[in-house]
């Protein structure tokens, strides 16, 4: 039985996220609540990351459906300066937000599994549906629109684009934006399926 759990622990480790690593580790055989503080942070982390990742995700295929269009093809300062304040917004304050709003629908501080760790509990709830389920979809569909009007331009100006990348400096190849784009798009569909 202990050997069973040992290697679910080291299978674990294999696809839970960074801050998880220690939580999993010091409650591993036990549901004793040794560092209540760790707890309180590792899932405010996991409800804010829950959004940051759709909005960074927004953020990427904004910058390439905007590189795509070739609309504008010289960034002044105050655009470029727009562009970091929404950035900004949607991967830090906007997740920042959500993660003090769980507070409205959290039944208790937190949940611990054993071999797992602390988990976010949340009241299920229509606040709930609001605060914590709904803008990941949002901004993951957002994030699913411009990745598409971003293929839509690609596909209108194939020849046009190569010449745009290199003529301006923003630092994309067509292979990296083509990279960059699978990964928003992969980022989309992990995101809205397991929220």
């Amino acid at each position: 039985m202990a050997l069973e759990s040992t290697k679910y622990c080291y299978v674990d480790h294999l696809h839970r996220p960074v801050y998880h690593q220690p939580d999993t580790w010091h409650q591993f055989g036990s549901v004793v609540t040794k560092i209540p503080v760790w707890c309180d942070i590792t899932t405010k982390l996991a409800i804010g990351i829950q959004v940051a990742l759709p909005g960074a995700s927004m953020c990427i295929t904004k910058h390439l459906e905007c590189v795509a269009s070739v609309r504008q093809s010289i960034q002044t300062a105050a655009d470029k300066r727009r562009r970091q304040i929404f950035e900004l917004f949607f991967c830090a304050v906007f997740p920042c937000i959500i993660m003090a709003l769980h507070y409205v629908v959290q039944g208790h501080r937190f949940d611990i599994a054993e071999d797992m760790g602390c988990m976010a509990t949340i009241y299920y709830s229509v606040p709930a549906l609001i605060i914590i389920y709904i803008p990941p979809l949002i901004l993951s569909f957002a994030s699913l629109v411009y990745a598409a009007i971003a293929f839509v331009w690609f596909m209108k100006r194939r020849s046009q684009f190569a010449q745009h990348l290199q003529s301006n400096s923003t630092g994309l190849t067509t292979g990296r934006y083509f990279r960059l784009m699978a990964l928003a798009v992969t980022e989309i569909l992990i995101g809205s399926s397991l929220g």
